[in-house]
């Protein structure tokens, strides 16, 4: 864990998380297999992982994130240039979109997310082989390309925005949106309180017949010697 430098950070794991806190400069990050976390960062921040989720928040910097088993989640970001891919992950963006700014987010089997601010302008492109499309707010697209393949703009056009998932869901939000993998989350909770709910009843019923059956035996028991 790096907390606090002002200056640029450069690190490097081959087994084990890499945290960099309240980052003043330039990061550089690389691991085989662990996560990565920053906070801050100015200028650029590079990262490049293997196995193992990566997450940066509140940075003032242009980003370059690769990883291949992990999800991107970046938050808080105001960068005029994005460039973040991974092979088995989701990605989630909630930042600037700044006019003639560079975006391009990019997984290969999971969702990508963008919550777009009011007011952002930009040529989306969007790319997909088995995946959806979802919006929070109505896009007309002005352009289909061969495959599933399209692109609409937003404002006047400025910013280049490119969104590529070969089989997940390609998700566009506004602020305070529910974001896809917050639905799942959520569907996967009501599953999961219904089928808790369905065995508290099974076994409250399976709990009732034994008190049942032990009641008939008890009361058979009373009433034995009088038979005899």
């Amino acid at each position: 864990t790096v907390d606090g430098v002002r200056g640029d950070i450069t690190a490097e794991s081959v087994e084990g998380d890499l945290t960099v806190r309240r980052a003043g400069g330039n990061v550089s990050l690389n691991t085989v297999d662990g996560a990565i976390a920053v906070g801050g960062g100015r200028g650029t921040v590079r990262i490049h992982g293997v196995s193992g989720d990566v997450r940066v928040a509140d940075a003032a910097a242009d980003l370059s994130i690769e990883t291949i088993d992990g999800d991107v989640t970046l938050s808080g970001i105001d960068a005029a240039s994005v460039n973040a891919s991974t092979v088995d992950g989701d990605i989630d963006y909630a930042g600037t979109i700044k006019d003639r700014g560079d975006y391009h987010l990019s997984s290969h089997d999971g969702d990508v997310t963008v919550t777009v601010p009011s007011g952002a302008n930009a040529t989306v492109s969007v790319s997909t082989f088995d995946g959806d499309f979802d919006s929070g707010f109505p896009v007309q697209i002005t352009r289909t390309q061969p495959g599933r393949r399209f692109s609409f703009q937003l404002g006047n056009g400025s910013a280049r925005v490119e969104l590529e998932s070969f089989g997940g869901t390609i998700a566009l939000r506004r602020p305070g949106e529910a974001r896809p993998e917050t639905e799942r989350r959520r569907r996967a909770r009501d599953r999961d309180k219904a089928k808790d709910q369905a065995h508290a009843h099974d076994r409250a019923r399976a709990g009732l017949d034994i008190d049942v059956e032990q009641n008939i035996r008890l009361a058979m028991l009373a009433v034995q010697p009088d038979i005899d």
